[in-house]
């Protein structure tokens, strides 16, 4: 049944309260009960929501298998769960299951991480914590543990997707800090403007942001975000490994005509 972000209706369904989901070991858990923001935001997210996807492998877009995007919002937290996995023939050639999740808290109309866990296939988890008192934001993973400090306009990956869809002045996220599950890097957002994305047999409106290309490598990527529905529609990754992937929405995530007239 439809859900809403920001008031306006996504395909969505009730899941478990993962913000009160047992944390990673050695994990401080989120409280359970925290004041609300004094303010309400300008978009806002429901409390709770599933969005499906599709995903391609590669510049010649092979369809290589599943995506999901799941939350919950309790409290004044918020949990994102991302999976990717691939399916069938892809699948059996390549398998690929990458579960990331994000947890933090809502500051007015902004996602504050307050950690962040990764997982490729079998390989070991690499886990992140942001302490804001201390300014210091610390990953754990298979080359032990690090330490960096932690500006104020930082995210991990997820919660970073879902804050563009929060923001209405994208201006103000053009100079961020992201973390990928490794070290903080520093990402320039460029807003190319407005493009059409196909869903199905419509067309969609989107706001098409990127990552300027980073002077030493790293993680490049492309989003776009439904101007009027503020969802994130597609998103492409390149990695330096020289890895290629997209995710594209499901034509059943979208909202029907109907709950877009409500607008």
């Amino acid at each position: 049944m439809p859900q809403q972000l920001a008031g306006k209706a996504l395909a969505a369904e009730p899941a478990a309260d993962a913000v009160d989901a047992p944390l990673s070991p050695g994990l401080a858990a989120v409280p359970a009960q925290a004041p609300l923001p004094q303010e309400s935001p300008a978009l806002e997210l429901s409390p709770h929501g599933k969005l499906n996807y599709q995903f391609y492998w590669g510049r010649s877009r092979w369809l290589a298998g599943e995506a999901s995007h799941e939350w919950v919002i309790a409290n004044g937290y918020y949990s994102f769960t991302s999976i990717v996995r691939s399916t069938g023939l892809f699948g059996l050639l390549r398998p690929v299951q990458l579960v990331e999740t994000a947890k933090g808290m809502l500051v007015g109309d902004s996602l504050r991480p307050l950690q962040f866990s990764t997982q490729f296939n079998d390989k070991q988890a690499a886990l992140v914590m942001f302490n804001w008192d201390k300014g210091s934001i610390r990953t754990y993973g298979a080359q032990g543990s690090t330490t960096q400090s932690l500006p104020a306009s930082s995210y991990d990956k997820i919660s970073f997707l879902y804050q563009l869809c929060l923001t209405r002045d994208m201006r103000a996220l053009s100079l961020v800090h992201i973390t990928t599950g490794r070290q903080l890097d520093d990402y320039a957002i460029e807003d190319l403007g407005l493009e059409t994305v196909e869903i199905g047999e419509r067309s969609y409106p989107s706001i098409h942001l990127r990552r300027a290309a980073p002077l030493q490598g790293g993680l490049e990527f492309d989003i776009w975000i439904s101007e009027q529905h503020r969802l994130p529609l597609k998103m492409a990754y390149a990695t330096v490994a020289g890895d290629y992937f997209e995710q594209l929405i499901s034509a059943d995530s979208m909202p029907s005509d109907a709950a877009a007239a409500l607008r």
